[in-house]
């Protein structure tokens, strides 16, 4: 495909999809609201790449969950009361039947899978985005988590294949007792068991955006920084202008891939892309005092600690629909707490960086991702959620298959799914 690509969005799915199309040929540019890498979502996360955690959104568990925290300011999730959440809460209500959520789980970890292997082979193929391949653990604090991933490892494997521990299918992974989790990881507070994935992953997110917007320009891709798109509009023929201040620019293919502006953006031709903000927590903590030779996740706190050359990560809670680019400072608090308690050692008074992060949920759960049948030339990679970074090979590997192939995407990503039906 010769065609001119503009890709809104230099996050690390944009970016990862401008390195795909123009190693296939595809002539590509970037733009971004952003004046640099990692202004917005993609600036710090877990960093996890863990198939085994990766879950649809929209569950019974989730809805109830979240219907229970309307009237809590605290806790790892939480519904926010605001008006504006109700018709997305609605949908997610309709998207939330367990058959459903079984097939969007089980799709969503089979596309985790392939984007594990893709971002391990991305050194490989010349993209130095500092992944580790450390594994990592989930703790299971209570004894009751660990007596029932003890009776799920039992049953035989055909009749544990659906049975998954807090999204995370156990029978993945090796189930330690409390000694050999003590002698894995003897930073943590006793605990009665944890399952260790020795497969997993973990990567810096704003270290993989660098690497993968140099490895863009190593193939002639431009990334125009402080481009705020206001408006797609139709021009000559089939082709489409980008119009933003001071710049238009031509292309036969659009990929929109700018986070929550995503939804904006897409209503400027009619498509409609309900995104939703899903805010989550970082904490950077240097000199904490602690050693970790992997990624922990505390399951029921649902809290993650990423070990990093100069920083201890504490990353936690979700809050669908809260008040953007503001802290919370119990909710702080509570990560910081969950870390004294399950990492007894952990020293706090030394934070190098706060942030809360606006992560782009669909009113289903389900990524949007791929061409537009009702608008041609338009496609789409937004709404990923908390699993923006994790799904982004799988993510470029399907937008590129479908605008140089035209292939398509599974139906539960499809980028009309809410246009078709409005």
């Amino acid at each position: 495909m010769s065609r001119q690509t503009i890709i809104i969005g230099a996050g690390v799915v944009g970016v990862t999809i401008a390195w795909e199309l123009a190693r296939r040929g595809v002539q590509v540019s970037v733009v971004d609201a952003a004046d640099g890498p990692g202004g917005a979502c993609s600036h710090a996360n877990a960093g996890l790449i863990a198939p085994g955690h990766v879950d649809a959104l929209a569950t019974p568990a989730t809805l109830i969950e979240g219907l229970s925290s309307l009237h809590r300011r605290t806790g790892p999730f939480r519904l926010s009361p605001h008006p504006a959440v109700l018709p997305y809460a609605l949908r997610m209500a309709r998207s939330s039947t367990p058959a459903r959520a079984q097939r969007h789980g089980d799709l969503l970890r089979e596309l985790a899978v392939e984007s594990l292997h893709r971002h391990v082979e991305l050194p490989r193929l010349g993209v130095q985005t500092g992944i580790r391949r450390a594994g990592s653990l989930d703790v299971l604090s209570s004894k009751a988590r660990a007596a029932a991933a003890r009776a799920e490892a039992a049953r035989p494997g055909d009749q544990r294949r659906d049975v998954t521990l807090a999204g995370h299918d156990t029978h993945a992974g090796q189930l330690l007792n409390a000694e050999q989790v003590a002698a894995l990881e003897p930073a943590l507070a006793p605990v009665p068991g944890a399952i260790r994935h020795s497969q997993d992953a973990h990567v810096d997110s704003r270290e993989y955006l660098a690497g993968m917007v140099r490895a863009c320009a190593e193939l002639g891709v431009p990334v125009r920084w402080g481009v705020r798109v206001r408006r797609l509009e139709r021009c000559s023929g089939a082709r489409l202008e980008l119009v933003a201040p001071g710049v238009r620019m031509e292309a036969d293919h659009v990929v929109i891939a700018a986070g929550l502006e995503s939804a904006r953006i897409g209503a400027s031709l009619g498509l409609r892309l309900p995104l939703i903000s899903g805010k989550g927590y970082v904490v950077d903590l240097a000199d904490s005092g602690v050693e970790l030779g992997r990624p922990v996740t505390f399951m029921e706190d649902r809290v993650v600690a990423t070990p990093y050359d100069d920083v201890l990560r504490l990353c936690g809670t979700f809050e669908l629909g809260g008040v953007p680019d503001t802290i919370d400072a119990r909710r702080v608090e509570g990560i910081l707490a969950v870390g004294r308690r399950r990492l007894p050692g952990l020293r706090t008074d030394n934070v190098v960086q706060m942030w809360a992060g606006q992560r782009p949920c669909s009113a289903d759960g389900m990524p949007l991702i791929g061409r537009s049948r009702v608008h041609p030339g338009v496609a789409v990679a937004a709404g990923h959620g908390m699993w923006g970074l994790t799904l982004a090979p799988a993510t470029a590997r399907l937008v590129a298959d479908d605008l140089c192939e035209q292939r398509g995407v599974p139906a539960p990503l499809s980028a009309d799914r809410f246009t078709a039906t409005r």
